[in-house]
C-alpha cells in the first residue's frame, strides 16, 4: 500500500495487494470531504466511481457493465442543457444498430417510461421480411390497459399508413399510394 497525504487533507492511496473487502480498492482519491475517484479491484459492484467535491458518486461503472451518470451528459459539448445533448457541427445522428442480421421483430425501441419506470409510449421499427424492410409502429398505452399499438408506417405495401382500432388489426384509417397512371 502506498499512500499520499496532501497539504490541505486531501488523500491519493495506491494498493496492489490484501486480503480484506476494504482491500479490494486499487487506486483512491479521497479530498477534503470524501472519496473523489476510485478504481477498484472487485467482481461485483463498482469497479470505477467518480465523486463530486462532497464525496457522493456521480459517475459509476459497475462489474456487470451498467454504467450510471448523474446529471447531463454531453457528446459534443461541454454544457448538455438536457439529460443526453448531442451536438456536432454537421448534422448529429443518433445510431442504434444489431450485431445480427434481424429478420423479424423489433430492431430496436425508443420507448417513454412513467417514474414507475413502465411504458407508456413507444417507437419500434419492426423487421418486415429481410434485413432492410422495416414498418414503424407507435404505441401508446390507455389509462389502465396494456402498451397497443396504435399507428403504423408501412413498408413497401400500397398502404402507406394504418391507424389501428382499439380491437386489433382492422383499420381505422388506410391511405393508399396512388395507382400509377
Amino acid at each position: 500500500v502506498m499512500s499520499l497525504n496532501g497539504l490541505y487533507g486531501g488523500k491519493v492511496t495506491i494498493q496492489t495487494q490484501g486480503n480484506s473487502v476494504a482491500d479490494k480498492t486499487v487506486f483512491d482519491v479521497q479530498g477534503t470531504q470524501g472519496q473523489l475517484f476510485s478504481v477498484t479491484d472487485d467482481l461485483s459492484g463498482d469497479i470505477f466511481s467518480v465523486a463530486d467535491i462532497s464525496g457522493v458518486p456521480i459517475m459509476n461503472v459497475n462489474s456487470d457493465g451498467t454504467s450510471y451518470f448523474d446529471g447531463n451528459v454531453g457528446i459534443g459539448t461541454s454544457s448538455p442543457a438536457v439529460n443526453l445533448h448531442v451536438q456536432s457541427t454537421g448534422v448529429p445522428t443518433i445510431a442504434m444498430s444489431s450485431s445480427g442480421s434481424i429478420t423479424s421483430g423489433s430492431r430496436g425501441d425508443l420507448a417513454w417510461y412513467n417514474s414507475s419506470v413502465s411504458t407508456v409510449a413507444m417507437i419500434r421499427p419492426g423487421a418486415v421480411t429481410d434485413n432492410v424492410g422495416t414498418d414503424l409502429q407507435f404505441y401508446t398505452r390507455p389509462v389502465g390497459s396494456a402498451l397497443t399499438e396504435k399507428m403504423r408506417i408501412l413498408e413497401g405495401a400500397d398502404s402507406i399508413v394504418q391507424i389501428k382500432s382499439e380491437g386489433g388489426l382492422d383499420s381505422r384509417l388506410d391511405l393508399r399510394a396512388a395507382a400509377a397512371g
